[in-house]
């Protein structure tokens, strides 16, 4: 007969095979369909404070304020819950008494440490992965839709320098984008119905016609599991929500995105958005 070690050696075996299968399952589902891994949302290293001292690496100036969560009152009527079911919100707080004039963030412009997003800024940046696909497709895709893909490559690059600032982007946003249909029909509101859904038609018509052809000619720098139709609504809803028009002197207007600078509301009781 055998002897008992070898029985022992038997269901060692399989045990590792067993640990070995469910490692790599919980790998699989942990990247929710494959590609690449996402950026860490744990609170322990994606918070507020972060972000500022990220914020100071790239060159940020904004030492008068600071990031803060709130849980904001409605002003202009009974609601019990915003719209979108989250009364959290994130801003910025002053730390002292701000008088007419006062510079609260700065944000550097030049250089590659500078943490602007910008068409121009990721294709100057030739350090970056992205920079050579902004120089290629420029003609082809929109200075939002490059600032779009950026966002994507660096949500899903854990380690990269921009993790502090993606991985606090909120994956929920109050836009009727993103809207189930039959919330959106049970507003009884045609025009906005019909604005919604022109505008999910154009950006999906734009997802297949252009952003898969134009990721396809650069296999190397972007895995086509990471740039799924829902992860592309997501990129293209937290630019558009956070972005602004700036003209350089001697330049034409670009679309930009200014890391914490962006989280300034612009009306007193505006409830902005999760971010």
């Amino acid at each position: 007969g055998w002897q008992w070690h070898r029985w022992v050696a038997i269901v060692v075996a399989v045990v590792s095979y067993l640990l070995l299968v469910q490692a790599l399952v919980l790998r699989k589902w942990s990247r929710r369909g494959g590609g690449r891994p996402r950026v860490n949302i744990d609170p322990s290293v994606c918070n507020n404070e972060a972000l500022i001292a990220w914020g100071k690496r790239k060159g940020i100036v904004a030492d008068n304020v600071a990031v803060a969560d709130f849980l904001w009152e409605d002003s202009e009527g009974d609601a019990e819950f915003w719209v979108d079911g989250v009364k959290e919100r994130r801003g910025l707080i002053a730390l002292k008494n701000i008088r007419k004039g006062d510079i609260l963030v700065s944000v550097p412009w030049e250089g590659t440490n500078s943490p602007i997003v910008s068409a121009q800024h990721i294709r100057n940046n030739t350090a970056h992965p992205v920079s050579v696909f902004a120089q290629d497709e420029e003609s082809r895709l929109t200075q939002v839709e490059i600032m779009a893909l950026f966002l994507l490559h660096e949500y899903h690059n854990p380690s990269g320098e921009w993790a502090p600032y993606v991985c606090l982007l909120p994956r929920a946003m109050m836009s009727t984008m993103f809207w189930k249909e039959a919330d959106l029909r049970a507003l009884n509101n045609p025009s906005l119905y019909n604005r919604t859904v022109n505008l999910l038609r154009t950006l999906e018509w734009r997802y297949r016609g252009f952003i898969l052809p134009a990721l396809k000619r650069h296999p190397d720098v972007f895995d086509l599991r990471d740039v799924s139709l829902e992860n592309w609504l997501w990129a293209m809803g937290n630019v558009n929500a956070r972005n602004w028009g700036v003209t350089p002197p001697g330049g034409a207007k670009i679309n930009i995105m200014s890391p914490v600078a962006d989280l300034f509301n612009h009306r007193q009781f505006d409830r902005g958005g999760p971010w």
